[in-house]
């Protein structure tokens, strides 16, 4: 059993630093996330305080453009539901064919 003992210790040191690299890579794609996700953020609220300016100074350009974003996302949606009413369309026409009755299944009893 003494033996065995460095065995045993190098492979779960072995296991544990994988273990390490493998939390460490997590960790690194997670705060690579984070920092994108506060870009994001960040880039939304320079956007919406640049729309209440123009919203201030200019409400006639405000509304002439809020009304072209709301039609050109409505439109957007409805492209895309179009689309998805053709998808379901053609894969409604796909049919799977039963399997003949000329070929025999695996057979039983062997």
């Amino acid at each position: 059993m003494r033996e065995q003992l460095p065995d045993i210790e190098i492979r779960l040191d072995r296991r544990d630093a994988q273990e390490l690299t493998r939390l460490r890579g997590e960790a690194a794609q997670y705060t690579e996330a984070a920092a994108k996700n506060r870009n994001t953020v960040k880039a939304g609220q320079t956007e919406q305080t640049l729309r209440k300016t123009i919203a201030e100074k200019y409400p006639e350009l405000h509304d002439i453009e809020t009304k072209s974003r709301r039609s050109h996302i409505a439109e957007q949606k409805r492209a895309a539901a179009e689309q998805s009413r053709a998808r379901a369309q053609e894969s409604a026409g796909y049919h799977r064919q039963p399997p003949s009755q000329g070929r025999g299944g695996p057979s039983m009893g062997r």
